[in-house]
């Protein structure tokens, strides 16, 4: 009888524990824009703009600026999950084909740490002559870039690079 009842208070708080993640996690869609090409990379939301003014780089990939400003620009209190008379962090992940973003918002909106994943995504001119210079006779296969920002930090940015010479394959990390 009391490994019964030990049972079924072991099962008993697995169940609770389950539903408050149910709570606390829902699915919304995120705002897209049409294409990359299009997307005005000015910030409209001033709660995020030291997120982007850190991470302005002239070099970035327009894919990358549109996520980016797609982040910056989200507004948590608009989310179903939101509570306002609530102090809580949110995790939002934002996906769009091969690039994807999770952030923490503070429950004012603020962006407290965010990585960013972009795949197959082009290899910024200096770090691209740097390496064809450090590697002759070998051509870059693919990139990936992974940036990681946290509140009052420095920015890192990692590109993984894969070098290829006929079926020789290479592969860097270059951290900016």
């Amino acid at each position: 009888m009391k490994t019964y009842f030990l049972a079924l208070i072991f099962l008993g708080a697995n169940a609770l524990t389950y539903s408050q993640d149910a709570i606390t996690y829902a699915h919304f869609r995120a705002p897209r824009p049409v294409s990359p090409s299009v997307v005005n990379t000015t910030l409209t939301n001033t709660v995020n703009a030291k997120f982007m003014k850190v991470l302005r780089k002239d070099y970035m990939p327009m894919r990358a600026k549109a996520l980016q400003k797609l982040v910056a620009n989200y507004d948590i209190s608009k989310a179903s999950v939101f509570m306002p008379k609530q102090n809580s962090t949110y995790k939002v992940v934002m996906k769009e084909k091969k690039d994807a973003s999770t952030t923490v918002y503070s429950y004012n909106g603020i962006i407290l740490k965010s990585e960013q994943t972009f795949k197959s995504i082009r290899l910024p001119y200096n770090l691209s002559s740097k390496v064809i210079k450090e590697h002759p006779g070998w051509a870059i296969d693919q990139v990936d870039c992974q940036i990681l920002y946290e509140v009052n930090e420095n920015p890192l940015i990692t590109y993984k690079v894969r070098l290829k010479q006929g079926k020789d394959t290479k592969n860097l990390e270059l951290s900016i």
